[in-house]
């Protein structure tokens, strides 16, 4: 080590606690603050994959009247862009009166109906599916026990 330098405390805290001087916490900060230590990305667990085959699921009244009010708004301001349609839309919606949005609720209210017996339906199929499953697992199941007795 050269002579010049005092030697580093070890023991000191100072390293570890926050920059309050104002310097931001920014890398090569002046004020004498630590940069950030960099964040430890962790794996992601992900959502399972989706089954194809599952119903789509019910839509709100808000989305029956996003489908109709989206054209209108964007006849009447083709320079909008996506998100700026959307939030017009949306403008529109909180708009309405309990009477306007009816017609929607209704609309909603049918398609959850749908939704129900479609699932119902897919849910079914999943079992029978499953039971079909543990059939041909119990029949390989017992192969294998025989062929380790012998």
């Amino acid at each position: 080590m050269s002579e010049g330098r005092p030697k580093r405390d070890t023991k000191s805290t100072q390293r570890y606690e926050p920059n309050t001087e104002g310097g931001g916490g920014k890398k090569g900060a002046k004020k004498g603050g630590v940069p950030p230590q960099k964040k430890i990305k962790k794996g992601r667990k992900g959502k399972g994959k989706k089954d194809p085959a599952a119903p789509k699921r019910a839509k709100t009244a808000y989305l029956c009247y996003a489908e109709e009010a989206r054209s209108k708004v964007k006849d009447a301001n083709p320079d909008l862009k996506f998100g700026d349609i959307t939030k017009k839309v949306s403008e529109q919606w909180k708009a309405l009166t309990k009477e306007e949005k009816v017609p929607y609720e209704e609309k909603a209210a049918q398609d959850k109906q749908r939704y129900e017996k479609e699932k119902k339906a897919y849910e079914e199929k999943q079992d029978k599916d499953d039971e079909k499953d543990e059939g041909d697992d119990a029949g390989e199941d017992e192969d294998d026990e025989e062929d380790g007795d012998d």
